[in-house]
């Protein structure tokens, strides 16, 4: 479990204190969000909308400059400046898997101390969110925090395409699951994501395992490139790669359904 970062004095904070009941439950539930799926900060614009509800709401957190407008999507305002990175969070769990993995006990646990380390070493400050008109000065030798652009794009991909192909949200179990493929596929393209679940949505298949298949067999390939893939922004119909990739992942799905319904045909087992 991650934690977002408030202190006692949010609630009265300039930025803060004028804002609207909707907006302030919005710019709240935003840095929930980001803090929950590891974004750095970064919400899709369908995310951003369903947060806000109204454009009302978005627009007064945007004039506030709690929320950042830009090309990639809707940013919370100097979110890494006080909350650990994605890379930050992902380092703590994997040292806490080492320790876990050393003590071979199963009582083992990373504990909040553990996770709110990553914040202490990172030299995150204890006041709030928004920032003022300057932000505040580093600490000393803390290096500078990760920009907008550092955010892993594959991700964002990922939970954006998911939200708006698919027509689903983000379940716990479909975060974890794409965030561990991540971690073990660091040189996947952002465009395999958004790619996968799309050949998904035109096969009926609008299932996790299916696109993580497609995913897989990408990997494992390890030839789809951004060329290959993508024509203008659109899947290319036509690459070879591509179009083996999809027949792969279409027959591997239809045999699973097949075995499933080999199962079902049969009925229970009964013990001569």
């Amino acid at each position: 479990m991650v934690w977002a970062r408030f202190d006692d004095g949010y609630p009265n904070h300039p930025k803060v204190a004028p804002l609207t009941d909707a907006a302030f439950r919005a710019f709240v539930t935003s840095v929930c969000y980001c803090s929950q799926y590891l974004t750095d900060g970064l919400m899709p614009p369908v995310t951003a909308r369903s947060i806000a509800r109204t454009d009302a709401v978005e627009s007064e957190l945007v004039t506030a400059k709690l929320w950042d407008q830009k090309r990639t999507g809707m940013w919370v305002h100097d979110y890494l400046i006080y909350n650990p990175s994605r890379a930050q969070v992902m380092a703590e769990r994997a040292k806490a898997q080492e320790r876990r993995s050393k003590a071979r006990s199963p009582d083992v646990r990373p504990t909040f101390s553990q996770t709110s380390s990553v914040a202490r070493r990172s030299g995150v400050p204890s006041h709030p969110i928004p920032s003022l008109s300057q932000d505040p000065p580093p600490a000393a030798g803390a290096s500078p925090p990760p920009s907008p652009a550092a955010a892993d794009f594959f991700i964002t991909e990922f939970f954006t395409a998911w939200e708006q192909e698919m027509g689903q949200l983000l379940s716990p179990a479909v975060r974890e699951t794409v965030l561990d493929w991540r971690t073990l596929h660091p040189a996947a393209l952002p465009v395999w994501a958004s790619s996968a679940i799309k050949r998904a949505v035109v096969a009926n298949a609008r299932k996790l395992n299916y696109v993580m298949a497609i995913l897989n067999d990408w990997a494992s390939k390890g030839a789809m490139d951004d060329a290959s893939i993508r024509t203008n922004g659109r899947d290319s119909a036509t690459d070879p790669r591509a179009t083996e990739a999809a027949a792969w992942s279409n027959k591997h799905y239809a045999d699973k359904l097949a075995r499933e319904a080999a199962v079902r045909d049969r009925g229970p087992h009964t013990p001569g």
